[in-house]
């Protein structure tokens, strides 16, 4: 498709959400800690990326252009299944993560597939509703039901690279944080980034591919939490971890996520920086349970 997903820190200096709604944005929050932040995660047309920066008009502190996605996965062996609910093994913690450290790095060469507008509806909707059937979304924009399917075969599943699976639960009560990582090769921040998605609280782990740093951001549980610092102190004495920086908690009256942005972006099959539309202009904000 030619977006490369991104991630950008800003310093509070008075804003507020609407400041950050800009197009191929997909998730903005809030953090609160040492300073207040609003973070934001775009997919970045490729053509704009050295543009698309100054579209919000503030110079971030941190920017991460080029990230790895990893989400988790409920059977992991991180995961302890228990009768009400859902538990972490944090004793194999490193185990696992040198484990997967050790692991030799496949590269693939992927092609960048065209899309259009009738493939950006498609996506946007299954992000909304995976089980959302082709028939029904062919109703809605008066296609017949073999054009979406053509489409959603030959140009959309192509792209889709998987279905995660979220926790639903009380973020007043267990709010989400963010985390920086960075590691002393690219081959521990990989395995980190890897054993990380194998805990069932974890919400998003974003793995730079320009250097060994990760970006986490879950629900650590208060009776888990000093384990996890205990796990972090080891790993730094080992000298795997050459940093590690809490940034805070993320504000759940300030945290949204949105589709991909798939109305009026794109010109004759190439990508438009609609840079004066606001976000609400060309994506659907997702619904997100927060308690």
């Amino acid at each position: 498709m030619g977006l490369i997903p991104s991630f950008f820190l800003f310093e509070d200096r008075g804003y507020d959400l609407k400041d950050f709604k800009k197009p191929y944005v997909t998730t903005i929050g809030k953090v609160l800690g040492e300073k207040e932040y609003f973070f934001v995660k775009a997919t970045i047309p490729q053509e704009h990326l050295d543009e698309y920066v100054g579209i919000f008009g503030a110079e971030p502190e941190l920017g991460e252009i080029g990230l790895i996605e990893y989400y988790w996965e409920p059977y992991s062996p991180l995961t302890i299944h228990r009768r009400n609910h859902l538990d972490v093994d944090l004793k194999n913690f490193i185990e696992v993560f040198e484990k997967e450290a050790s692991k030799p790095q496949i590269f693939t060469i992927t092609q960048r597939l065209p899309v259009d507008e009738i493939d950006l509806y498609i996506i946007k909707e299954k992000m909304k509703n995976p089980f959302k059937s082709l028939t029904s979304m062919g109703k809605i924009i008066n296609r017949s039901q073999q054009l979406i399917s053509y489409h959603f075969h030959k140009h959309v599943y192509p792209l889709w690279e998987r279905n995660s699976i979220m926790i639903f639960q009380n973020y007043y009560r267990t709010p989400l944080s963010l985390h920086f990582l960075e590691f002393s090769d690219t081959k521990s921040a990989r395995g980190f980034a890897k054993t990380l998605a194998y805990l069932p609280y974890t919400h998003i782990v974003l793995l730079s591919t320009s250097r060994p740093f990760l970006i986490y951001i879950g629900t650590i549980l208060q009776e888990r939490a000093l384990d996890l610092m205990r796990i972090i102190s080891q790993l730094r004495k080992k000298d795997y971890i050459r940093y590690y920086r809490f940034i805070g908690y993320v504000d759940p009256d300030y945290f949204k996520e949105y589709t991909i942005s798939f109305r009026g972006v794109l010109r004759a099959g190439v990508w438009s920086l609609p840079a004066t539309k606001s976000l609400d202009d060309v994506a659907e904000e997702l619904s997100f349970p927060l308690v």
